[in-house]
């Protein structure tokens, strides 16, 4: 199944929204977290300087979405991404490359999103 992390920007604040292939809001969270193997993200958003950074871990194997590497978003769509490693502390931030400080910038008030996985054994988004 593919979950899209929508990031919407307005004013300067970001929310995030994992979204179906359905176009149903996906549930994700520490009970419903995302199967390793069987899950793929992608991730959009409306605005062109989009970035994302994960923190300490991230669930996939792919080096331009590992721990504090900053992954372009833009105004569109990553390519899909296999969810590859369990862990409950997956969580990214999005925000932009502040052109002052040349530096990752978070949206205002916005607190990202978390990414949790499994090994495959669980009930997935909901």
């Amino acid at each position: 199944m593919l979950i899209e992390y929508h990031i919407k920007v307005t004013g300067g604040n970001a929310d995030v929204t994992p979204t179906k292939e359905s176009g149903q809001v996906a549930k994700v969270d520490k009970t419903n977290r995302l199967r390793a193997d069987e899950e793929k993200v992608k991730f959009t958003s409306n605005d062109k300087d989009t970035v994302i950074r994960y923190r300490s871990s991230s669930p996939f194997d792919d080096p331009e979405v590992g721990p504090q590497t900053i992954l372009k978003v833009g105004k569109g769509s990553t390519r899909p991404f296999v969810v590859k490693k369990p862990g409950l502390e997956h969580h990214f931030d999005c925000g932009f490359i502040n052109p002052a400080t040349n530096k990752f910038t978070t949206w205002g008030q916005t607190e990202g999103a978390d990414t949790p996985a499994d090994d495959g054994s669980g009930p997935g988004p909901g």
